[in-house]
């Protein structure tokens, strides 16, 4: 197999890997918020709530922030904002899920 196929392979790996557990995530978490807003008002229920809302934010943005590159060229390089915040809000958001949940 030459070079060019077998990147290819890989793009489209990595750009299918990223999508299918994304959407996946995003209907589960969506799941847990339409069942725990029924009737419950305790804390862990409301712990729970805010942890999958959270969680959305987190696996939709490194989601995009993954797949982007592949069709629109790395903007990182370019900008030195785009580069801080692509490390610093999944850290935060990460990081936030956890401690909602413990």
């Amino acid at each position: 197999m030459s070079t060019s196929i077998l990147s290819s392979i890989q793009n489209q790996l990595n750009f299918y890997g990223y999508l299918i557990p994304m959407v996946l995530g995003n209907v589960g978490n969506t799941f847990v918020v339409i069942i725990f807003t029924r009737h419950r008002t305790n804390a862990c229920s409301i712990y729970l709530i805010s942890s999958a809302i959270v969680n959305n934010i987190y696996l939709t943005f490194t989601g995009c922030a993954q797949i982007f590159p592949f069709y629109y060229g790395d903007q990182t390089i370019r900008a030195f904002v785009l580069c801080k915040i692509r490390a610093y809000l999944p850290s935060i958001l990460g990081l936030l899920t956890k401690t909602l949940i413990a």
